[in-house]
This record gives C-alpha cells, structure tokens and sequence, in this order.
C-alpha cells in the first residue's frame, strides 16, 4: 500500500493543500514578511487565492491523467486545464493586488492593460492548442 495514489482525487487535493501551505510558510512569509514587509493577511490571502483556483481545476487534470487504458493520458485537456489555471490565477491574483491602487487613470489603464494581457494570452493559447489538436485529430 502507497502513501499517495495517483488513482485517488482525496490526494490531488490533499497534495495541493499540502504544497501550498507548505510554500506559504516556507517561501512566501519569509520572503514578502520579512524581507520585504507585507502583511501576512495579505500573503495569506494571495496563496489562499493560488489553492483555490488549483483545487477547482485539479478534477479537470485528475480526469486527463494517463491511466491503464489510455497510458498517454489526455493531452489536449491537460494543456487547457493549465492555460486555464494560470490564465485565472492571474486574473485573480492582479484584481487582488490591484484593490489597493489609487482610483485614477493611470491605474485604470495599467489595470486594463494587465487583464487585457491576460485574456488575449490565456485566448491565443487556447486557439492554438485547439489548432494543435484539431490537426492531430484529437479534439
């Protein structure tokens, strides 16, 4: 018997809570606390942030993973998952941070050119990957 099995999703979430905590106390306090000041609220916050968007695409890659029957496993999906989790983990992460910012044009701007960014990438990526698997035969 395994520690952790990879046929199992209880450890894909137990495994993404476990990391995340774990660079939570082992990277980002002491890197933004103490090196550099912020408030551990706030860095609570933002990988609060990273494990919740991980939890919520984690049974799309569990569901692509490479099994028995398909030892491959299912690329396609697999790739969109990841532009999807870190398209939106993005977004999440640069609307938190962005709470804070003065209320004037140049913020705004700066705050549109940041979620623009992001979803014409996270947009572009997913055509190609489409394109990508469409040529294959595997869409």
């Amino acid at each position: 018997m395994t520690l952790l099995n990879n046929n199992r999703l209880s450890h894909w979430f137990a495994a993404a809570v476990l990391v995340w905590t774990a660079l939570l106390f082992f990277l980002f306090i002491p890197t933004f606390h103490w090196l550099l000041g912020f408030s551990i609220v706030k860095i609570a916050a933002s990988a609060g942030i990273g494990c919740a968007v991980q939890l919520a695409v984690t049974p799309w890659f569990f569901s692509a993973r490479p099994t028995d029957q398909n030892p491959s496993g299912n690329v396609t999906q697999r790739a969109i998952a990841a532009i999807v989790w870190s398209s939106l983990s993005a977004l999440l992460f640069f609307y938190y941070i962005s709470r804070n910012w003065p209320n004037d044009v140049h913020a705004r701007q700066f705050r549109d050119i940041l979620f623009g960014t992001t979803i014409v990438f996270g947009v572009v990526c997913l055509i190609i990957v489409g394109l990508i698997s469409r040529k294959r035969g595997r869409l």
